[in-house]
């Protein structure tokens, strides 16, 4: 389907990635991206191995990838993508009130529109299940420490679905998609029901990413003074020093 652009959105267990594949068989599109447009990303730090997820500048690396993902990303070609790094950053920091870091929000402005963009949402009752359900299926190994807050803190997990909502409403004019009530064939049908009906390529994406590259000192600055706080704590290598500084290629 030639035309076919879709975002799909939702915190953990609100169907996205199930649906989101299932949609784009459907559609007969091949390009799928997960947190990442792109899957050639050279800063997406757990994809490479390049730092694990609990060093210091995991966050650095990760703010740099998505940074670099709408750097090079093709609005002409047809993509389901299913979730995105910044819109989920946004609501793990706005949620936990994190404000020492780079600020993923700052990114969803820049991120180009879509033909359809879905947020798919849930009762904490249905994700519960669906955890419970996916824990039997997989193991409990294959549950995630984000998957694990729907049980150990609920409010936490809907305040961040209510942040994704309110940002992706805001900048991509989303859908939002309740799946509770639904079978996963109800919800896939309804998702590929919007996606092909309005899965135009917006006009706007089409010059690619002029305005952040515009910007991308900015950002660059804002990574230096973050990466130095950082270093005085940790105190880094020249190696790693050099790397996370490296500028982003355009």
């Amino acid at each position: 389907m030639e035309r076919f652009r879709t975002y799909i959105e939702g915190v953990d267990c609100s169907g996205k990635t199930t649906i989101g594949k299932a949609v784009a068989q459907k559609a007969g599109v091949d390009n799928v991206g997960e947190l990442f447009m792109r899957k050639d990303n050279p800063w997406n730090a757990e994809s490479t191995g390049e730092v694990p997820t609990n060093h210091p500048l995991f966050i650095a690396f990760l703010y740099k990838a998505a940074i670099w993902d709408i750097l090079h990303h093709d609005s002409t070609k047809p993509l389901m993508q299913i979730s995105f790094v910044a819109y989920r950053s946004t609501a793990y920091q706005t949620a936990l009130k994190i404000k020492d870091a780079p600020l993923f929000e700052n990114l969803l402005e820049y991120i180009p529109k879509f033909g359809t963009t879905v947020i798919l949402d849930a009762s904490i009752e249905a994700r519960q299940e669906r955890l419970k359900q996916r824990s039997m299926e997989q193991g409990v190994r294959e549950v995630s420490k984000n998957d694990a807050l729907i049980f150990k803190k609920p409010e936490l997990v809907m305040e961040m679905a209510d942040i994704i909502k309110d940002r992706a409403c805001r900048y991509l004019d989303a859908i939002v998609v309740d799946t509770t009530g639904n079978t996963v064939e109800e919800s896939i049908l309804q998702v590929y029901e919007l996606s092909t009906k309005n899965g135009v390529v917006c006009a706007e994406n089409k010059n690619g990413c002029a305005r952040i590259k515009a910007d991308l000192p900015k950002f660059e600055k804002e990574i230096l003074a973050y990466v130095k706080q950082l270093d005085k704590q940790h105190g880094f290598s020249d190696q790693m020093l050099t790397r996370i500084l490296e500028p982003l290629s355009i």
